[in-house]
């Protein structure tokens, strides 16, 4: 689904924007498949933007013979939050113009729910959230 408003209403959890550069790298199994900006994060999901190098999002799914899809979220000074977090992906849409980050270059937005963290990584990201996120209006 795309509809922006309905994912809103899905959510269960309030969503915090992320008020410093933070990253999400989005896995396969082993294989990268997304690196981008993180745009606003919760303790059920994030939502990150990220380049598009031929200009076309990728559909993004669970493969048996790859692996699962996790992600892991560094922060600008590099310290690591979250590493091999499983993830499935809610929705991926190429941006507007007007929303991109270089208005030029072809941008889309990955949004993802977190499956089952661990305790650790529950605590983990709450700890990101406290210190680098700031309640989205």
């Amino acid at each position: 689904m795309n509809n922006d408003h309905a994912e809103s209403e899905r959510r269960k959890e309030q969503r915090f924007k992320v008020n410093e550069q933070a990253i999400a790298v989005l896995k396969v199994g082993n294989n990268f498949s997304r690196l981008g900006r993180i745009v606003d994060v919760s303790l059920s999901g994030l939502a990150f933007d990220y380049l598009l190098m031929d200009g076309v999002p990728q559909q993004l799914k669970r493969d048996d013979e790859v692996g699962e899809i996790s992600m892991n979220i560094i922060t600008e000074d590099g310290h690591m939050v979250l590493v091999g977090a499983a993830v499935q992906p809610v929705n991926d849409r190429l941006l507007q113009r007007e929303e991109r980050f270089f208005a030029s270059v072809p941008t889309s937005r990955c949004a993802v729910h977190f499956n089952s963290l661990s305790a650790a990584q529950g605590e983990q990201l709450g700890e990101f959230i406290l210190q680098r996120a700031v309640l989205n209006s």
